[in-house]
């Protein structure tokens, strides 16, 4: 399956635009918090990051899939600036009980990956693109039907303090058919699932604003 875009307009102060950042991820030792384990993250890159996204993946050798994946966000307070290495608890799901019985005895090895979605400006005049990549991989298509998947969706929602206003998100124009219930309600879900924490760090100065944001599975495009 080819990667889902969508677009998304703004009405915010500066012009931005959303990329994936690496991050180096290491150490992960148990935390005194229950189902949580604290790693050192550090940026690697050249701008500062808000938000950041792990993944944990349990193999083995020889074996074709995974054995547990687990995966999550978490915001971190005033952003992890370009150099910067912070300690972060993040949460890590166990195995089924099942599975863990058939875990037991086996080599495991276990992956660790980690990025964030940093902000980059863009000059006067470029646009007011932001957020797309943050709001994207929480974006589960999967399940819509096709007539879904052909529709395309606009939801609004106020932004205040880097975080979303849950209870604003609704459809730019009002639900007319099945199709369009099933795409709004995907959207919903991207929406509320990445924005729970926090988006990344957004330019000095902002103090929030309506968000138009369509999402647009056939066309794979930003308008």
């Amino acid at each position: 399956m080819r990667p889902i875009l969508m677009a998304l307009t703004c009405c915010l102060g500066l012009p931005v635009s959303a990329d994936t950042v690496p991050l180096k991820i290491e150490g992960c030792e148990s935390s005194t918090e229950k189902g949580a384990l604290r790693c050192s993250f550090t940026n690697t890159s050249e701008f500062a990051v808000g938000v950041t996204f792990y993944r944990f993946v349990l193999r083995e050798e020889g074996r074709t899939y995974p054995w547990h994946t687990a995966e999550g966000s978490v915001a971190v307070p005033g952003g992890i600036e370009p150099g910067e290495t912070v300690e972060l608890a993040v949460g890590l799901s166990e195995p089924a009980p099942d599975t863990q019985k058939r875990m037991e005895g086996r080599d495991i090895i276990i992956e660790k990956t980690a990025w964030a979605q940093g902000l980059k400006f863009k000059e006067p005049g470029s646009g007011y693109e932001i957020l797309g990549s943050f709001f994207s991989r929480c974006w589960n298509v999967g399940s819509l039907s096709t007539e879904a998947l052909q529709t395309s969706i606009t939801v609004i929602f106020n932004l205040s303090d880097a975080r979303v206003d849950t209870g604003s998100i609704k459809p730019k124009a009002p639900i007319a058919t099945t199709a369009e219930k099933q795409a709004y309600e995907a959207a919903r879900r991207a929406i509320i699932r990445c924005g729970a924490r926090g988006v990344p760090t957004l330019p000095s100065g902002y103090a929030g604003g309506l968000v138009e944001m369509t999402f647009d599975a056939q066309a794979m495009r930003v308008k």
